[in-house]
């Protein structure tokens, strides 16, 4: 055969090749690109994993826009993102848990994606197609692994008993159910088989006093004796410092220090009051009406703790009640340090921003700001006062994370707004850092945030 004829049999078997040879390499391509694609969105995924996890938000809408940010910061080639799902789960320790393992929060992230492929081939050049589409997993969870002491600052001024859309009950009584369900949790893990020390549960309900259980009734001038319709004796409970409610006698601590000399605060003695569970005395005259709350120590009998708090309830009368968080904060601040655990953690909830228009400078409040001309420093004026001219929750951290038997304490502030906003009372946020202030639009989004605030490793699965 001669060479010219020999020369084109292998012109056409090359020609023939052709396609074959580019559709390798369009699938080696393409096939490579792909594989790269899937180890990529696995790591993607379980950073996502993580930062959902760490950042822990009740939001569904929250952890999808975090996951997409990494999966935006990952892939600038990506054509679509199919669907992007976050789903969290519970571990219960009597049908999820593994034997020996902690309690947790597991975060599941997923994620599908579409790409355009480089060669996607036609009728004559076998090819993968116009697109392909990759999923991905990235799981982690959140552990609680230490024994915590778990202090309650909660809102019962008067807006608590209004209704709200996050639940189907007036404010107070569904904070009091998730309070319930934040116990349960609590109770699961003490029940656990070798365990070295209990969770423990303490409340510091306020709303502009905070209010204690008076042993004594004779450490104030003026105690009234239950009425006949209600539990408050004629002429009314304007001018009675202790009231009796349920046969419980109550009085109203007012968490500042105040000269009514000249109605001036002592904010620097305030804040120090902090040191001395006895400094405060219930005996400051107030014009709410039914109110029933108090102060709980922190304790392991969560059926005795549950029993007492079930019926709390803010004052009814119109136009009382009003809210001051620093009450919280510092009569938070006292139970808490009573507790033995190298964990602790302090969580205001509030449905509310601090009362800016009245005060309780004159030992008898609320009365309105502004008297005979002069404006007084409201609730809201106090609290950003004490925050931050005089670093009240710098005190607080550093008297809460005094070593215990040697051993370090990490204490931990947190805000979390009950039905509204707290980025509207800029100073929450200055006080326990924007990190830990967290909205919560219904109750399973509140019990959600404080279960994930209790908890405190993070790690992934592979």
């Amino acid at each position: 055969m001669s060479v010219s004829k020999q020369r084109g049999h292998a012109a056409i078997l090359f020609v023939m090749m052709v396609p074959i040879f580019f559709a390798l390499f369009s699938l080696g391509s393409d096939g490579a690109r792909m594989m790269q694609s899937k180890a990529r969105l696995g790591d993607a995924m379980e950073s996502a994993a993580l930062a959902v996890t760490a950042h822990a938000s009740a939001s569904g809408s929250i952890n999808e826009d975090i996951a997409q940010s990494y999966i935006n910061y990952y892939f600038g080639d990506v054509y679509e993102i199919d669907s992007v799902s976050v789903s969290r789960r519970n571990c219960d320790i009597e049908t999820e848990c593994p034997t020996g393992v902690n309690r947790y929060f597991e975060y599941n992230v997923a994620a599908d994606l579409k790409f355009k492929t480089w060669f996607p081939g036609n009728q004559r050049v076998i090819g993968p197609g116009d697109y392909y589409n990759v999923a991905g997993l990235g799981t982690a969870r959140k552990f609680q692994s230490h024994a915590i002491d778990v202090v309650l600052a909660t809102d019962f001024s008067g807006s608590m008993r209004n209704n709200w859309p996050g639940g189907n009950n007036a404010r107070y009584v569904d904070l009091i159910s998730v309070i319930g369900d934040v116990v349960d949790e609590l109770k699961s893990f003490n029940d656990l088989d070798n365990v070295e020390s209990l969770n423990t549960v303490g409340i510091a309900p306020y709303d502009h006093y905070t209010h204690h259980i008076v042993e004594d009734t004779t450490l104030c001038d003026n105690f009234q004796l239950p009425g006949t319709s209600i539990d408050y004796a004629p002429p009314s409970n304007n001018e009675a410092q202790i009231y009796r409610k349920d046969n419980i006698d109550i009085g109203r601590v007012e968490p500042l220090v105040i000269n009514y000399d000249n109605n001036e605060v002592d904010y620097q003695s305030s804040i120090e009051q902090i040191y001395n569970l006895e400094s405060n005395q219930p005996c400051y005259i107030d014009r709410t009406r039914v109110s029933k709350f108090y102060n709980i120590p922190l304790t392991s009998n969560f059926d005795e703790f549950l029993s007492a708090i079930s019926s709390f309830e803010p004052d009814n009368a119109s136009g009382y009640g009003f809210t001051a968080s620093y009450a919280g904060f510092l009569e938070g601040a006292k139970i808490l340090k009573q507790g033995t655990n190298k964990r602790k953690l302090l969580i205001l909830l509030s449905d509310g921003d601090d009362s800016g228009g009245h005060t309780s400078v004159f030992g008898r409040g609320p009365k309105n700001r502004t008297q005979d001309g002069i404006d007084y420093p409201s609730y809201r004026s106090m609290a950003e006062t004490l925050i931050d001219t005089y670093s009240m929750c710098d005190s607080i951290r550093e008297y809460l994370n005094e070593p215990i038997d040697g051993e370090q304490v990490q204490a931990e502030l947190a805000v979390i707004g009950f039905g509204f906003n707290p980025s509207s009372h800029p100073a929450l946020g200055r006080c326990v850092g924007s990190d830990n202030v967290y909205q919560a639009e219904n109750t399973e989004e509140t019990l959600t945030l404080i279960l994930s605030l209790i908890a405190e490793e993070i790690g992934r699965l592979r």
